[in-house]
């Protein structure tokens, strides 16, 4: 049964689907009395029935339920490609295999980012419907590196970076199975010495994803995965 979106999925009643979700119902052809899913990507399910046609479609929830969100939790903190399309395909990724939270940063080396955050949304949306995910992660416009380090929550702080010169160890090795953990994944021309000093101040482990050197939304999934594998 396919899955839909409603940010605002009442647990009873009738309610409309937005415009984007009413015309994607169209293509299926479905009738009225016909049921489908539907979340409202806060971990609540319904399965809801057709109650009508016209401007906008009408379901009816017949029941609800809530599903309790994986733990531990993810957070990706990534440099914005200058290609669009590159990010792109990683939030889409990211959220079929599993993320809670992507923040966008401007770095020393960034070029400026153009990100459409309203497209990125319905990316992670779409994304979330194919995989049967129940929650929908919060992708954050950029801000300044120096704002991200400072307005990290309760988790350990991981900073990929390519220099030898400083000090790093595997990310695979670095995790700690069972552990909040957020990785920060810089723009091509990697982070600066001084970002990478300022996030070991402020806590941040510097590590590296092997000795490919990554484009960063490779990088950033590869760290994803990564996670997901230590906490099987």
């Amino acid at each position: 049964m396919n899955l839909f979106y409603c940010a605002d999925l009442p647990v009873s009643g009738t309610f409309a689907l937005d415009d984007d979700e009413s015309r994607h119902l169209a293509v299926m052809r479905l009738s009225t009395g016909d049921q489908l899913l539907v979340t409202n990507g806060k971990g609540t399910t319904a399965l809801c029935e057709i109650a009508g046609h016209g401007k906008k479609l009408f379901l009816e929830v017949v029941e609800s339920s809530f599903h309790e969100q994986e733990t531990p939790a993810l957070s990706i903190a990534i440099a914005p490609t200058k290609n669009q399309d590159r990010l792109e395909w990683f939030v889409e990724k990211a959220v079929e295999v599993g993320i809670h939270e992507i923040r966008l940063f401007v770095s020393e080396h960034s070029e400026k980012p153009r990100v459409n955050m309203n497209r990125l949304q319905r990316v992670a949306i779409a994304a979330m419907k194919q995989s049967k995910r129940t929650y929908l992660p919060a992708i954050d416009e950029p801000v300044p590196f120096e704002k991200v380090l400072g307005s990290m929550g309760p988790c350990a702080m991981y900073l990929a970076h390519c220099r030898e010169d400083m000090s790093r160890v595997l990310l695979r090795d670095a995790l700690v199975a069972g552990q909040n953990a957020c990785v920060m994944i810089g723009p091509e021309g990697d982070f600066s010495p001084h970002e990478i000093q300022m996030a070991t101040e402020k806590g941040a482990t510097g590590v590296s994803l092997g000795n490919a050197r990554l484009r960063t939304e490779t990088a950033a999934l590869v760290s994803v995965i990564t996670f997901g594998t230590k906490n099987l």
